[in-house]
């Protein structure tokens, strides 16, 4: 008997030993395929977005894209390293215990899944609910990290005029935003662990209420109701995991939303393949009509005129008359709808865009400096 209390023993301790390794493995390689899958996403949204029409920035808060890249891929990031791993192995286990339950004795197993609707219908319920509670979070936070990122960079402006205080409130107005929404989704979470609490503590209650009457008539033995109730609680306590990691699903589902939709912004044509060169510079506009929103008023209105090659010309006019916007059709920041450009005979849309933006030399009116030092920028 000793002998076998021994090999119990170490059969014991090795499986305490695979279990450790095993948990190590998991953890380990599920925060290595979060990390990887994360890389890549953040790694194609940032090419995206330099990819993306230039109109989108000027109506887009930097603070947004800012958040998408860097706070909504950490979201996805913990929904990979926290919940995907564990998740799998929870509905593992749900499933087990059911099919366990059904193989041991039917008429119990009909006792307890009689509640399984109502976990499901519970679960709908907080997923519908919690989803729009963390939509509304996801856009408040990046409202308050555009509002942060336009008055650090308007900082200058803010202190010139004293307008610390007025800043002050808008930013208390931002952040109180944020909170009620942070608020109204810890509300909606708050009631889903109790619910599923009442709805184990029914499942057990109709169990023994039904069980023991079973085990009175002789239809089941006692041995078996309790085993009943033991797996009843391995099948609720994936379902208590899961509802632990439902706060970071959700989050990452809200951010993956949000991602989504800066896929779906449109890029710039990079223009036909065939290889026209600029060699003479000669550019003409015929009948140009531009405006930067379609429900907006016409900046350019019928502009036709012809530059010869060496010719030097200066645009001269009011304020928002239209200079700048010339340099930017030229450039194919914007793309016209109406008229043509030409370049050397050739419409600007026949030229690849980065050989037609390598031939033209622009120097902004506001500077824009990168970190790093002045030869760095020079280089860039």
């Amino acid at each position: 008997a000793f002998t076998r209390i021994s090999w119990f023993a170490a059969v014991f301790l090795m499986l305490l030993i695979i279990q450790v390794l095993f948990d190590y493995a998991q953890v380990f390689f599920s925060n290595l395929l979060g990390q990887k899958v994360i890389y890549d996403i953040r790694d194609k949204l940032f090419a995206h977005v330099l990819a993306i029409r230039y109109e989108f920035f000027t109506r887009t808060p930097s603070g947004k894209i800012t958040t998408r890249v860097v706070m909504d891929t950490k979201n996805l990031s913990n929904f990979f390293t926290e919940v995907l791993t564990s998740l799998s192995k929870d509905i593992g286990i749900m499933f087990g215990v059911v099919i366990l339950m059904l193989y041991m004795d039917i008429r119990l197993s009909l006792y307890t899944i009689s509640v399984f609707p109502f976990v499901i219908l519970t679960t709908w319920l907080f997923k519908t609910l919690d989803s729009k509670a963390y939509q509304l979070v996801r856009t408040r936070v990046s409202a308050l990290n555009a509002f942060l990122s336009e008055n650090i960079s308007g900082s200058l402006v803010t202190k010139l005029f004293n307008q610390e205080e007025r800043k002050k409130q808008e930013f208390d107005q931002y952040s109180h935003r944020l909170i009620r929404a942070k608020l109204r989704q810890t509300y909606i979470f708050a009631v889903f662990r109790p619910v599923m609490n009442l709805l184990y503590y029914l499942a057990l209650s109709l169990l023994l209420w039904f069980g023991s009457q079973d085990v009175r008539d002789g239809f089941i033995t006692f041995g078996s109701l309790y085993a009943f109730t033991t797996y009843l609680l391995m099948f609720f306590n994936p379902i208590f995991d899961m509802t632990e990691k439902y706060d970071i699903m959700q989050n990452a589902f809200a951010s993956a939303s949000k991602i989504f939709k800066l896929f779906d912004q449109p890029v710039e044509t990079p223009g036909l393949t065939e290889h026209h060169r600029i060699t003479d510079g000669r550019i003409r506009f015929q009948s140009v009509r531009f405006a930067y929103q379609k429900d907006q008023p016409e900046v350019l209105r019928e502009i036709s005129f012809e530059i010869e090659p060496n010719e030097r010309v200066a645009i001269v006019g009011e304020t928002g008359s239209g200079k700048t916007t010339l340099i930017k059709l030229i450039s194919r920041l914007y793309d016209i709808e109406h008229g043509r450009i030409l370049i050397d005979g050739h419409s600007i849309f026949d030229y690849p865009l980065d050989e037609l933006r390598r031939q033209i030399a622009v120097v902004p009116q506001d500077v824009y400096l990168f970190s790093g030092t002045i030869l760095d920028n020079i280089r860039l």
